[in-house]
């Protein structure tokens, strides 16, 4: 199940706007022949747009309604290749369209979460020729399956690339890449600042999902969005340290080897994954659990809980949770801490933070 197939099975793609309903990847091509591209929604969506026209469109303007990522350049969020535009182009508010003429341009919302509140706002504005990308894969995968046409997902795209990278690239023996949440965070963070003082010639690498992040220095960034340029990281790393699932379409070497941290403490409390009889994606989570070879865990408890949730048939590593080091550093994060919060040093906290992030906070 790739992510387009996620969306469907949730129910993203369903829409009663007639602008997009029934639109095909044709007409979008057609409409492009006619007039300029915008992209609207600056997400991994755009990859479907050469896998399904097998062209590339010159583009005129990219629009994204988060502000961190106003300011930014395409290449910045896609590897070039994929976009394959003369020039770089700026990512822009939504205001930019004040400067285009609607008869001219066509819009192509990349969201598939907010092409609804996007599809309104064009619609307000007089700009009519606009497609979703979610949309159009599903119209598209709907026809292929009516006529019992086979068609590649995304992931058997990324598995063709993974392929293809493998031959070409031999595995880097001092690389370790992370993944945190897609953040510098959690238990990541803590296992690379002692890598840090301990061996000053490993490649250390941190798949991010966020363009700027602040990592310490002889640690390099690599954005997910940036696909090829991630999987070269994965691919060629040695060893790669995770907090969640790897994706199916990795394909681990012999002499790699895969840790799994956890992104919860050294007690697993509740059920996860496999543990749960509603889990979706059973198999990605299988292969997943197959592919790992040790566990960082916290006691025996905590072990056969892993071992239903991951399905984990490997080796465990039994040194608790890197990220409670904090709490051996009390004065130190609590300056910290005091000092976010314009705290009294003499006064007491009261954390209350289920697992919903809930937090309050309350002076005693």
């Amino acid at each position: 199940m790739d992510r387009i197939d996620n969306f469907i099975a949730r129910g993203m793609h369903i829409t009663k706007n007639p602008i997009i309903i029934d639109k095909t990847w044709e007409d979008f091509c057609n409409a492009t022949n006619k007039r300029k591209l915008i992209l609207y929604d600056i997400t991994e969506m755009i990859d479907f747009v050469f896998m399904r026209c097998k062209k590339f469109f010159p583009i005129i303007a990219a629009i994204d309604n988060d502000k961190e990522k106003q300011g930014y350049y395409l290449s910045d969020f896609f590897d070039e290749d994929i976009i394959n535009n003369k020039k770089d182009i700026k990512i822009s508010s939504k205001e930019i369209l004040n400067n285009y003429n609607p008869d001219e341009v066509v819009i192509l919302i990349l969201s598939s979460k907010y092409y609804e509140e996007i599809s309104d706002y064009l619609n307000k504005i007089n700009f009519y020729c606009y497609f979703s990308v979610l949309n159009l894969e599903y119209n598209y995968r709907q026809n292929m399956k009516q006529k019992n046409l086979n068609f590649y997902t995304h992931d058997t795209y990324m598995e063709n690339y993974v392929k293809e990278c493998i031959k070409l690239f031999p595995i880097k023996n001092n690389k370790i890449i992370f993944y945190g949440l897609g953040n510098y965070s959690d238990h990541g963070k803590y296992i690379t600042e002692q890598l840090l003082k301990i061996n000053k010639n490993l490649d250390i690498v941190w798949a991010v999902n966020k363009i700027s992040v602040d990592v310490p220095e002889g640690v390099r960034t690599v954005y997910t969005g940036k696909w090829k340029q991630y999987l070269f990281e994965v691919e060629t790393a040695k060893i790669w340290v995770y907090d969640t699932h790897i994706y199916s379409y990795f394909l681990k070497r012999k002499g790699q080897i895969y840790i799994q941290t956890k992104h919860w403490g050294s007690i697993t409390l509740k059920k996860f994954s496999l543990d749960i009889s509603k889990s979706i994606n059973n198999d990605r989570l299988k292969l997943s659990g197959k592919l790992m070879d040790y566990i960082i865990s916290g006691s025996e408890f905590d072990e056969n809980a892993s071992r239903r949730g991951f399905d984990f048939k490997g080796n465990f590593v039994r040194l608790g949770s890197p990220r409670s080091d904090a709490m051996f550093q009390i004065q130190k994060y609590k300056e910290k801490v005091y000092n976010i919060f314009e705290l009294n040093p003499d006064e007491k906290i009261l954390i209350y933070a289920p697992t919903f992030r809930v937090l309050a906070k309350f002076r005693l």
